[in-house]
């Protein structure tokens, strides 16, 4: 996809630098064989970010209804078609990006524990 100079792999980084990637950046991918709660995909929601998940845990209804983007693990070709979409339609990034940041707001790091417990137990 010749993105080379607009992708950035940290590794591991301070919690002071994880907000400032989270502001300086557009998208977030999160694509793991095992998953659960997937607490980067909250915090960049906040951010308005875009997110790309794998379908695993709870990744598909915290990225449903337009919110983002779940593919399976390993699945590069749906990783790049995803990819694909988010920057080539603004308007739809504009609207998953409001999408996301409106869902995220009803968690915080306070009631997380309480709401995870929540969706697990179906209740």
């Amino acid at each position: 996809l010749n993105l080379g100079s607009s992708i950035e792999f940290t590794g591991g980084v301070s919690f002071e630098q994880v907000l400032n990637c989270y502001r300086d950046s557009d998208v977030l991918v999160l694509a793991s064989q095992t998953e659960s709660w997937g607490k980067s995909i909250t915090e960049a929601m906040a951010f308005g970010l875009v997110c790309i998940g794998s379908k695993r845990g709870l990744m598909p209804w915290m990225l449903g209804e337009g919110r983002g983007y779940v593919v399976e693990p390993r699945d590069e070709s749906a990783l790049q078609s995803a990819l694909v979409e988010i920057v080539s339609d603004p308007d739809r990034y504009r609207r998953v990006s409001r999408r996301a940041a409106a869902w995220s707001q009803q968690y915080s790091l306070d009631d997380m524990n309480v709401q995870l417990r929540r969706c697990l137990e179906g209740t």
